[in-house]
């Protein structure tokens, strides 16, 4: 499951890499078994990256098994609206972001970029500057090659197979069920474990620390889902297993609610004064010992809070203190930067229809987890508490 990064762009990663081959064949001969499947949790270089090296050491008969991205997955799309416009060229021409194997997100202003024969960046959903997609620009591209060639398997030597929510596959000794797990990314799967009531977490959960997610909404109605499941043991994409799983889920849960009420309450009392923030006022005023040069992070994580209450319709935004035209967010994909010039207001009522949705996107989220002949299990986890809306947003805020 999962292989690690890429060896070809030496350094730590090359090392890491023949490590874990070899630990891998070890294992293999110790138990007298073979390689007929991989399953990759994600389209992040971390996980997919070093699967061509296993395919080359075992076979390229070995199918490898993702759920497959939506053509909005930000990686793809920006990739293919960069070809479409013909601006590779000036993107290649900047420094790689991988150094020493790693890859280090890099920051340009944009009179440092050459010029662009397209400036006209309207069409990106997520709401980057120039700048901003030239930063991203090398990893998102080692996702889109390795994802092409996962899609035209009969020509590149990856022998891909296409997942889906629900699906069962068995070895001996083991029942995996496919549980479509977005938040993290756009693709992202976790596996349940049916002989130990168990969760393979890819990075929704991880062994160490907290994960990073892309849309909270999606994370959150994922990390419920487990958390009704009730794992025994997790066995997250990094670190060690955890084996008390709903313990760190509930800490998890616990982390990510602490900041959303710290929000949610400050816009609700600055509202009461007739006060309408932006998400970098909020920024300013929850993060006040953040240094000047990482308050553009800051906000981003309030955006997505914001994105995720608006998801729930506890708030809504406008464009101006006249609270005449609400804003526009793209109606797909995971957003990373919204218009600095909205401005937010908590809703004093909120539809039982967003209740519901949320409800039915965690159930079915659930419905994956169990036999589909096991109808007290299902009764049992559903019964406390919504994949709907996964990517797909309200073209209105």
């Amino acid at each position: 499951m999962d292989a690690g990064d890429n060896p070809q762009v030496g350094g730590k990663s090359k090392t890491s890499n023949e490590a874990f081959l070899k630990n891998l064949d070890r294992v293999l001969n110790e138990q007298n078994c073979e390689i007929s499947l991989i399953l990759c949790t994600h389209l992040h270089t971390d996980h997919f990256g070093g699967i061509q090296s296993v395919v080359d050491k075992y076979g390229q008969h070995i199918e490898v098994g993702m759920l497959p991205a939506p053509p909005h997955t930000l990686s793809i799309f920006t990739v293919e609206n960069l070809i479409k416009r013909d601006l590779i060229e000036e993107l290649e021409m900047m420094p790689s972001g991988y150094q020493n194997g790693r890859y280090v997100h890099q920051t340009f202003t944009d009179e440092e970029l050459p010029p662009w024969k397209d400036e006209d960046l309207s069409w990106d959903i997520a709401g980057r500057s120039k700048s901003e997609i030239q930063a991203d620009y090398s990893y998102q591209r080692s996702h889109y090659n390795f994802y092409k060639k996962w899609e035209d398997s009969k020509q590149t030597g990856i022998n891909g197979r296409s997942l889906k929510h629900g699906e069962v596959i068995k070895v001996e000794g083991a029942t995996l069920r496919v549980v479509k797990s977005p938040g993290h990314a756009e693709n992202h799967i976790s596996f349940v474990i049916d002989e130990e009531h168990s969760i393979f977490s890819g990075d929704n959960v991880l062994g160490y620390g907290t994960t990073m997610f892309a849309e909270l909404y999606d994370y959150m109605g994922t990390l419920e889902s487990m958390q009704r499941f009730s794992p025994v043991r997790l066995y997250p994409g990094h670190g060690p297993y955890i084996a008390d799983g709903r313990g760190l889920l509930d800490r998890y849960r616990a982390h990510r609610e602490a900041r959303e009420y710290q929000v949610y309450e400050w816009l609700k009392e600055v509202n009461s004064s007739n006060e309408f923030p932006t998400s970098m006022e909020i920024a300013k005023s929850l993060y006040t010992s953040t240094p000047e040069n990482r308050i553009r992070q800051a906000q981003e994580n309030v955006e997505k809070i914001l994105i995720k209450l608006l998801r729930e319709g506890k708030c809504n935004c406008y464009t101006d203190n006249s609270k005449t035209i609400k804003g526009e967010l793209p109606e797909y994909g995971y957003i990373q930067h919204l218009d600095d010039n909205l401005i937010w207001m908590i809703n004093d009522e909120v539809s039982p229809e967003y209740e519901n949705k949320f409800n039915d996107y965690v159930s079915e989220i659930m419905d994956a987890m169990f036999d589909v002949d096991d109808v007290d299990g299902r009764k049992a986890m559903q019964s406390k508490s919504g994949i709907g809306g996964v990517i797909k947003n309200n073209s209105k805020l």
